[in-house]
């Protein structure tokens, strides 16, 4: 019989009910709320109203109206670049034809942007909220109570919102690294938005918008890298162009990707290691100094610092106990030593270009659903999982198994686990930013031919 995970896990703080009474909303720095009435506004958070809805938000985290000329039909919280390669930071305005004809309008705006950002459209048919296009600024909703959030402290405790004991104790055990699939949450009545779809605001459920059918992929790579190229060029330019930046430089591949398409602006760029004390890190601190030196990059080694039981709580508080996560938990006080003037960049999602959770063996017609997805990612057949799970593979508008195993890597993996980890690191930089968080670039990852994407 395994371990009980509360014995085992050294993961601090996984149950939600622990930590509600031991910090409060003043330490969920970036965090917003939406609710459908008026609730109590966390100490020093700014409040927004339109017609019934209520936005609070830790002031931190900037905000944009959506308008319709001068009438506010929405907010869109974060940090969104637009198609010219600027951080936005004036209103959004949706044309009046656009308006009444539905939400094509509003998306195809929002999903000209790249970056980090929730959007809540609250016009009087459909209000939707939305997602970048990875997910990295979370989405939690509670139907019952009407309020969507990017913590579960913010969406109050009742008897129907309890602690999901089974589904914590069958996902936690030592060194796990496994995410809450399929929108599950450890609160019972709360459930978090996956990428590529809406959550509808008056009847809380929750749509795919995108793909709508098959995604071909293309012969030939170089069209589509050059447009990956491009992109993230523009997306580190928009960054450094409101000043200097710190981005991770790792042994990895992805860090390496935005280091070469960084290069114009390597003068505006300090560049970190984390030297955690483990074998991955071992390899980052031996190969990262050797290419700072060799290319002449301002470069700085962040040694590692042990964190407290606090402050390791804390990061499970901040993250809504969503990322179980060792490893990242005992980083707070690794992480708190980074430039808190200075965004911090990293090469989160460009795991989806390079067939990352792809077999030898995958093909395009290979048997692929719910079952074999589970067994491969360890992940324990729970009724609600299992419920869950196949709800998602029903309703998907393709049948490729590879680009399957692709919307599994940014639906399920990144936004189960990259929407809340950088909550948990409010000091590790003025704002966290993703360059390969963009359409664009994930719909050409989707498009390049396997054999390019095995090579990795």
């Amino acid at each position: 019989m395994r371990k009980s995970a509360r014995q085992a896990n050294s993961v601090i703080g996984t149950l939600p009910s622990e930590l509600v009474e031991q910090f409060e909303a003043t330490d969920l720095i970036g965090h917003y709320r939406l609710s459908g009435s008026r609730m109590t506004v966390p100490r020093g958070w700014l409040d927004h109203r339109i017609g019934g809805w209520q936005l609070v938000h830790e002031q931190t985290l900037p905000l944009l109206r959506i308008t319709v000329g001068e009438r506010p039909i929405g907010w869109l919280l974060g940090y969104p670049v637009d198609s010219d390669g600027r951080l936005v930071r004036w209103d959004i305005q949706l044309p009046a034809h656009g308006y009444a004809d539905g939400h094509d309008a509003l998306e195809e705006i929002l999903y000209s942007f790249a970056g980090r950002y929730v959007a809540f459209f609250l016009g009087p048919a459909a209000p939707r909220a939305y997602l970048d296009p990875m997910g990295s600024l979370g989405i939690l909703y509670c139907p019952s109570q009407g309020i969507a959030a990017s913590s579960p402290f913010l969406i109050p405790y009742t008897p129907e919102t309890g602690d999901r004991f089974d589904l914590i104790e069958a996902l936690s055990f030592p060194g796990s690294h496994l995410f809450l699939p399929f929108g599950l949450t450890p609160r019972h009545g709360i459930d978090w938005l996956m990428p590529n779809h809406y959550l509808e605001l008056s009847e809380w459920r929750t749509e795919r918008h995108w793909p709508t059918g098959e995604i071909e992929s293309s012969p030939d790579p170089w069209p589509l890298v050059a447009e990956i190229v491009g992109a993230l060029e523009k997306n580190i330019g928009a960054v450094v162009g409101r000043g200097p930046i710190q981005m991770s430089l790792t042994a990895g591949r992805d860090s390496r990707t935005l280091l070469a398409c960084a290069r114009q602006y390597v003068s505006d760029i300090t560049f970190v290691t984390l030297q955690f004390p483990d074998r991955v890190g071992k390899i980052d601190r031996n190969v990262a100094p050797y290419m700072a030196r060799k290319l002449k990059l301002d470069h700085r080694l962040i040694p590692a610092r042990k964190a407290s039981t606090l402050a390791m709580k804390r990061y499970a508080y901040r993250t809504g106990c969503m990322v179980w996560d060792p490893r990242a938990q005992r980083a707070v006080g690794t992480m708190a030593q980074l430039d808190p003037g200075r965004p911090y960049v990293m090469g989160l999602c460009g795991e989806v270009g390079r067939a990352y959770r792809w077999q030898a063996d995958d093909r395009e017609t290979t048997t692929f659903g719910l079952e074999e997805y589970l067994v491969r990612r360890g992940i324990p057949a729970l009724p609600e999982i299992v419920d869950k799970g196949r709800r998602w593979f029903d309703r998907l508008p393709v049948e490729n198994t590879l680009t399957i195993l692709d919307l599994l890597q940014v639906e399920q993996e990144t936004g189960g686990y990259d929407s809340w980890f950088a909550f948990g690191f409010p000091d590790a930089g003025l704002f966290h930013f993703h360059p390969f968080n963009d359409r664009r670039i994930i719909d050409a990852f989707l498009r390049l031919p396997a054999e390019y994407k095995r090579e990795q």
